[in-house]
Formats: structure tokens, C-alpha cells, sequence
């Protein structure tokens, strides 16, 4: 099973506390966590100081990152996004606000409760705070009464300029899959556009902070959703493998040269898939070091045939089921044969398309060539002119 990076962001109205135990359940599970708190510190809009400062603990971090968010927060998660400079694998709503471009806080609760909005705008106005829970408000939802004393500790009352402040959404968003997971009747609005938006959706019954009833249940359900949204033919084809495996995802590259760079790696343990045509429907797949490519009469000595051809985007498609730049051999629509360059048993570790672009798979060479059953040969030169 693959490692995810799950990364936890807390409303601004209360604190780190509530994904704590979530937190452990997942690591349980084999994951890596971050709890990436928002901070009031800075300047700027309360949106941009909570971004930034939760993007932080993100920064230079490579692998798949699922951001994760809760309640308010949920607005901020493309802009956590975007401060981090990151390529998320999936985001996961739970019981939380959407984006929504440009629209406030007092907004959403509006569309979600009119006649609550309307005394929680006249309390704000009238220099009032929220939340300003007490134990008893919160004694049927979070039935623990230390885990009850834990949360209401961190509480973090909010004056009116937070709650109308406009919250923008990043262009291009959503840049990633998504999905929803809902816990109470509070966010019936929010969870139904989701649905109606296409995520992936699931649903615990309990309140609104069920991550601390039953954090176990909660782990699971992310886990679910993320991978829901996150996986492709090729990363599920390998946890079909049993093969150890990361994903690190990228933004756009224009060259082998800066995926290496965006990935972390050198440009020779970069492999490229290439499609190659032997005769009518009959493909093999080359797996071509960064900075060579193919010797055709090295790779037409080793198959025996006198003529190979590359075929084009629209053949390779039907072929593989993949796009132009996203092709791999794991996951393809027809298990092709698979010849491996001689050099790439030699390397250390070597990365690998994930079967979409921007989704790249490091793996080690010799579990690579065992679970593709690939026969390796010397059929490559340095890439130039010969």
C-alpha cells in the first residue's frame, strides 16, 4: 500500500485538537501526517494570514499531499494550495464550506441557515464573538468530557471582520480530485452541491466534531475518499502489485529536463514509455532512460523484426487507453510486452509515469521489472544526432 501525505487544517474557530486523534489513526494506517494549524500572525486579510501560515509547514514538501479540511476552513484549502506552491493529489471537504468566489463567511451560513445568519450578524455588530460555546452546548455532540475541556480550550471567538470578509478561489481550481465527507445536518447545503458538482462523497452520522468521537471511522472514510479521487489505472495496477511505491506530483513540464528538476531526480533516472509498433494491433513498450533514446537496429536485432514503426497519438490512445504523455505500462488497456534499456536495472530508483500527466511513480528498478515482467536489453544511445 502506498504512503499518502494527509495534511490536517483545523477551523480558524478552534484549534489542532480536533484532528489529534484522526492524526494517530492514520499514521496507524501507514501514512505520514502534517497538523497544519492557521495562525493569525502577519498581515493581510484573516484568508491570507490562515493560508500562508498553513501552507508553511508544506513548503519543499514532495509526495502525495491530500489536504484535508474542516468546517470553516474549507474555502481556504485551494489557497492553501496555491500559497504552498504544490500540486495536491486530492482535497477532502469534511462537514466544511466550498469554495465559493468572492462570498463571505455570514454568505454561506446565510444560504445555510437564514434565520441563525441574521442573529449571528446582529451579535457580531454588536461587538459580540463566535463561537462562544460552553461545555454544556457541546456535552451531546463530544460526550468525552476531557476530550470536551481539550476542544473548548482551543476555541478561537471571531470578531464581524472575519466573518465578512469576501474569500477568493484560485483560478483553475479545482486542479486536483476531490471529495466530501459530511457529518451533520449543518452542512446539508454544502454537501449536496458537492454532490451535484460530481465528488466523491461519503457520510458518517454523528456531530460536528465526529473526528473526536469516533476518529477511527473518520481515518478510514478520508483514506476512502482520497484514494477515490486521487488514484489512476496505473496506481491502482500497482497496488495490484504489491509493489512499494511513492507518487510525487508536479505541475505542467515542458521538458524531461524540468520534470527531473520538479521531481527531485536526475534527468537518467527519469524513464520515458514510448509506444512502439512491431505489426497489425501488436505494441511493445520501451522504457528509455532521460537523455537517451532508442537505437532502432539495437531494438529491431533484439525483436527479430526487420521494420518498427511509432504509432500515432490517436493509435497510441487506443493501444493503452492513455494520452500522449501520460503513457505507462502499468495500468495500460492491453498488458504489451515490455523491454527495459539494459541501463535502468542499474540505477538506484528510478521514476516512472503514473498514468496521468503530472502524476509521476518513483519505484525501485528491479521491483519496476519484476512486476512488468520486462525483458531489459541494451536497445538505447545518448539522445543526439548519431
Amino acid at each position: 500500500m502506498r504512503s499518502m501525505l494527509f495534511v490536517l487544517v483545523p477551523s480558524p474557530l478552534v484549534g489542532p485538537f480536533t484532528w489529534s486523534s484522526t492524526a494517530d489513526e492514520l499514521m496507524a494506517r501507514g501514512h505520514e501526517v502534517l497538523l497544519a494549524d492557521v495562525s493569525d500572525e502577519g498581515t493581510g486579510s484573516w484568508w491570507q494570514r490562515h493560508a500562508t501560515s498553513a501552507a508553511h509547514a508544506l513548503k519543499e514538501r514532495r509526495g502525495e499531499v491530500v489536504l484535508v479540511g474542516h468546517s470553516g476552513v474549507g474555502a481556504l484549502l485551494p489557497l492553501i494550495a496555491q500559497a504552498a506552491a504544490i500540486r495536491p493529489a486530492a482535497y477532502v471537504f469534511v462537514d466544511a464550506g466550498l469554495p465559493q468566489d468572492g462570498r463571505t463567511r455570514l454568505d454561506e451560513i446565510q444560504n445555510e441557515n437564514a434565520s441563525f445568519a441574521d442573529e449571528l450578524r446582529a451579535h457580531l455588530a454588536a461587538g459580540g464573538r463566535f463561537p462562544e460555546w460552553t461545555d454544556a452546548d457541546l456535552a451531546e455532540i463530544v460526550p468525552d468530557p476531557s476530550v470536551r475541556s481539550r476542544l473548548l480550550s482551543e476555541l478561537r471567538p471571531r470578531a464581524l471582520d472575519f466573518f465578512d470578509e469576501p474569500i477568493p478561489t484560485p483560478d483553475g481550481w479545482p486542479d486536483a480530485g476531490w471529495a466530501y465527507l459530511q457529518f451533520s445536518e449543518a452542512y446539508d447545503r454544502a454537501a449536496a452541491q458537492a454532490r451535484r458538482r460530481g465528488s466523491a462523497f461519503a457520510r458518517l452520522d454523528g456531530g460536528h466534531f465526529h473526528m473526536l468521537v469516533d476518529p477511527a471511522a473518520v481515518a478510514e472514510a478520508i483514506i476512502g475518499l482520497a484514494r477515490n479521487v486521487s488514484d489512476t489505472p496505473a496506481l491502482a495496477a500497482l497496488e495490484r502489485a504489491e509493489v512499494a511505491f511513492s507518487v510525487v506530483r508536479t505541475g505542467p513540464a515542458r521538458s524531461a529536463e524540468e520534470s527531473a528538476e520538479l521531481q527531485g531526480i536526475s534527468l537518467g533516472n527519469l524513464l520515458r514509455t514510448i509506444v512502439v509498433r512491431r505489426g497489425a494491433d501488436d505494441y511493445v513498450f520501451a522504457l528509455v532512460p532521460g537523455g537517451r533514446q532508442i537505437d532502432w537496429p539495437k531494438l529491431r536485432a533484439f525483436l527479430g523484426v526487420s521494420r518498427l514503426s511509432l504509432p500515432d497519438q490517436a493509435e497510441a490512445r487506443e493501444a493503452t487507453g492513455y494520452e500522449r504523455g501520460a503513457i505507462t505500462p502499468f495500468g495500460s488497456r492491453k498488458e504489451w510486452p515490455v523491454i527495459a534499456d539494459a541501463a535502468v536495472a542499474e540505477l538506484p530508483r528510478i521514476a516512472i509515469g503514473g498514468g496521468a500527466r503530472g502524476v509521476n511513480v518513483h519505484v525501485d528498478p528491479g521491483d519496476l521489472i519484476r512486476a512488468l515482467d520486462a525483458r531489459t536489453a541494451d536497445v538505447t544511445r545518448p539522445a543526439g544526432p548519431v
